[in-house]
């Protein structure tokens, strides 16, 4: 089971944490996957506006994983906040170390979100997960 706890305050410098914080600047290293859920972007003219959205927020997001169990996405309003969406995703952890240490992993999530849903995004059901173009679930 994974629960989830608002981060501790004090910070120690022992062995593990420096550990953690490498793993996790990793992890921090790849982008964040954007789900394509055929939300309507505004337009400036024909072109769109250098991929920012005007008023938009800023997220994070972190895979994690244990190693025996499935990598999970964590979205949070910034690093240090409870996650707002916590998705546990169809591959296995040690399969994407694997692919990883092969080369390029690329993780896609996709949902059928309407435009016309007043449905939040992260309030979405049903997800389906590519890796590498490959169909996962």
């Amino acid at each position: 089971t994974i629960s989830l706890h608002q981060p501790n305050s004090k910070k120690g410098s022992s062995k593990h944490n420096k550990i953690f914080r490498r793993v996790r600047a990793v992890f921090r290293s790849f982008p964040v996957i954007a789900p394509a859920c055929k939300i309507p972007v505004s337009l400036h003219g024909n072109r769109l506006h250098d991929g920012h959205v005007h008023g938009g927020t800023r997220m994070t997001g972190t895979l994690f994983g244990h190693r025996k169990a499935r990598v999970n996405l964590a979205i949070q309003e910034s690093p240090g906040s409870l996650p707002v969406l916590l998705l546990e995703l169809t591959i296995p952890t040690g399969k994407l170390l694997q692919d990883m240490g092969v080369g390029l992993v690329r993780i896609a999530l996709e949902c059928e979100k309407k435009p016309h849903e007043k449905t939040k995004i992260e309030d979405e059901p049903i997800w389906t997960m590519f890796c590498n173009g490959r169909k996962s679930g």
